[in-house]
């Protein structure tokens, strides 16, 4: 057997490779008490405040229910009721396996597809919380699952699961670090939810004729999909035969998951007869609509293709429309999207429960409602691609978030990143040393650094590296930190020989002292390389600028805390309302165009 060599700090374990001082218990010795849900159904009742859960319940570590959830009395929870508190994490084991939630005193019984772990106080709950979202848990965890056809993990597979423990120090720093990047995915995932609804409600607006675009008067008109459109099932199977030809399949999930298909979205290799491969093709403005789904709000999804793709042919999951009737390519597929055509499609489609289905016919006798004028069409489709792009655009900051978080939990939890203390040091010692920092430079024996100056530097470096700024107060020239100045920080820096007073002519500030190195030094071991060279980047700026720049982000940073949408109008408002920075406002530097562009320069800044 061949040994890894085992780097300095770290020793080896079942489960790999650990810091010297960390450890590796079972589950079931950081834990009071793990058990599972009822193995029974509860009597249900149409309403009420006593809910019954399974592991579909657990999201985003919380406890969702909606009007479908079930509803039991509150003899049968008393009578079912689990020893659950404050510290209990819930965990899916039947089927879906893996969703987690902190249980937070709801009123559930839980279903057998629940387990729940009762953590004891060797380890903090939220640090568990984590650790078991980890690959090494979900490894283990599909090592141990039993059943043929519904996945099972077991209540002793559980307890047996091996849990890598730091410090309890450590455990609160990693939870402060994942804490902050799941409170930026919260925010992002809220951001997404209400871009959607403004979306909507424009659909719901501008797709029904309810409100026109300006210049345009024309006439709508109603038509039947069938008289305007060819409509073909009959899709390719996910058969494969040698004596067929190979090809790419768009399938059911292509069309569920997007708006707009294109040819590298797609990898799903089946085989198709020549002739079927010519009567199931794909060309540019083809929508594809589901008509069949286990879900009745699944019936009628739609999504178009972007390109012509001579090797893709459509699955018998979906079913095609190809129009015959000219219409601008973006506008054709919102026209599905509307509340009209997506209720026609809940009335026609047949089944209950288990599966259901829309024939071609029902869906030739669908009625559309649009715009004659191509023109109309195009202005209302640029407008909701618009909206569509942004959301994206977000869409894929929310997954490069979420990537982030997956990789960080991977390393911090495993120790391949360590969380060592950082020299204590207070808030005026910290601010001495960043002083120090921009005297050295940001000033010269020309032009020392004055304190507005500095002022609005620190800002924005404290935004950049902690985004913490509860220190600064809105004064006439921007956010302003009056503590270095009367809480120590200029004093420290100046008796350390860190800085100096210095002034020339009518320029009077501050430059670096003998002492400065000590100061850097400190800088460096506090924040790094890469925050000084972020801070370089407003060198040649001047304080009007770095003024602008600090106003706006603090205007934004007070607009989102009260859900107030982000723009110039609304920035401009928000100066207005502040006494002392109304007179801004009269300054070339606050003209409408220049706040534009701080703005813009803002998000690229900093996260929001």
């Amino acid at each position: 057997m061949v040994r890894k060599n085992v780097p300095q700090g770290f020793k080896q374990t079942e489960i790999g490779m650990i810091p010297q001082e960390w450890e590796v218990q079972l589950l079931e010795d950081l834990t009071t008490k793990i058990g599972d849900g009822i193995h029974s159904v509860p009597y249900y009742i149409n309403t009420g405040d006593y809910l019954f859960i399974n592991g579909n319940n657990l999201k985003k570590g919380k406890i969702v229910y909606d009007e479908f959830t079930k509803r039991t009395t509150k003899n049968e929870f008393y009578k079912y009721k689990r020893d659950l508190t404050k510290r209990t994490i819930l965990l899916s084991i039947n089927g879906t396996i893996g969703n987690i939630a902190f249980y937070n005193d709801e009123k559930v019984i839980l279903g057998k597809s629940i387990a729940y772990i009762n953590v004891n106080n060797k380890i903090e709950n939220k640090y568990l919380y984590y650790f078991l979202q980890t690959s090494h848990v979900s490894d283990f965890f599909n090592n141990e699952l039993t059943g043929s056809t519904i996945n099972n993990l077991g209540l002793s597979s559980i307890r047996n699961t091996p849990i890598i423990l730091p410090n309890e120090m450590e455990q609160r720093s990693i939870i402060e670090i994942l804490s902050n990047i799941d409170q930026l995915i919260t925010s992002l995932d809220k951001l997404i939810e209400k871009k959607k609804m403004i979306k909507k409600g424009m659909m719901q607006d501008i797709l029904t004729g309810r409100r026109r675009l300006d210049g345009f008067d024309s006439e709508w008109t109603t038509e039947k999909l069938g008289d305007i459109a060819t409509i073909s099932g009959a899709g390719v199977d996910k058969k494969t035969n040698e004596k067929e030809l190979p090809i790419t399949l768009l399938n059911f999930l292509d069309v569920h998951k997007n708006n707009y298909i294109y040819r590298s979205q797609m990898n799903h290799l089946v085989t198709a007869k020549s002739t079927k491969i010519a009567q199931c093709n794909v060309l540019k403005g083809d929508i594809f609509i589901t008509p069949s789904s286990e879900l009745q709000n699944d019936i009628g999804v739609t999504a178009i293709s972007m390109e012509n793709m001579e090797d893709v042919v459509y699955s018998y999951h979906i079913n095609r429309i190809r129009l015959i009737k000219k219409f601008n390519i973006l506008f054709s597929l919102y026209m599905f999207k509307t509340s009209s055509f997506l209720k026609q499609a809940n009335v026609k489609c047949e089944g209950s429960g288990k599966r259901y289905v829309i024939s071609l016919k029902s869906f030739r006798d669908m009625e559309l409602f649009f715009p004659e004028s191509l023109k109309e069409q195009k202005a209302i489709a640029e407008i909701l691609y618009d909206m569509d792009s942004e959301i994206y655009q977000l869409e894929r900051k929310l997954s490069k978030y979420k990537f982030i978080k997956q990789g960080m939990m991977q390393k911090l939890l495993t120790g391949q990143i360590r969380l060592i203390s950082k020299p204590k040091h207070n808030k005026a010692i910290n601010e001495a040393v960043l002083i120090s920092v921009l005297s050295h430079y940001f000033g010269s024996e020309d032009f020392p650094l004055g304190r507005k100056r500095y002022t609005k530097l620190s800002y924005l470096f404290h935004r950049h590296t902690d985004g913490k700024i509860e220190d600064y107060v809105k004064k006439a020239a921007g956010p302003y930190n009056p503590k270095t100045k009367y809480e120590g920080s200029e004093r420290i820096a100046l008796q350390k020989s860190y800085m100096v007073k210095h002034k020339r002519d009518k320029f009077a500030g501050f430059i670096s002292g003998s002492n400065f190195n000590e100061a850097e030094s400190y800088f460096l071991k506090w924040y790094d390389q890469d925050s000084l060279n972020w801070l370089l980047q407003f060198k040649k700026n001047r304080n009007d600028y770095l003024e602008l720049l600090a106003t706006v982000d603090s205007a934004i940073i007070d607009l989102k805390s009260k859900n107030t949408v982000i723009n110039v109008v609304n920035i401009i408002g928000y100066i207005n309302n502040i006494e002392e920075w109304k007179p801004k406002l009269e300054r070339d530097i606050f003209a409408a165009k220049s706040i534009e562009n701080a703005l813009n320069k803002c998000f690229e800044l900093f996260d929001y």
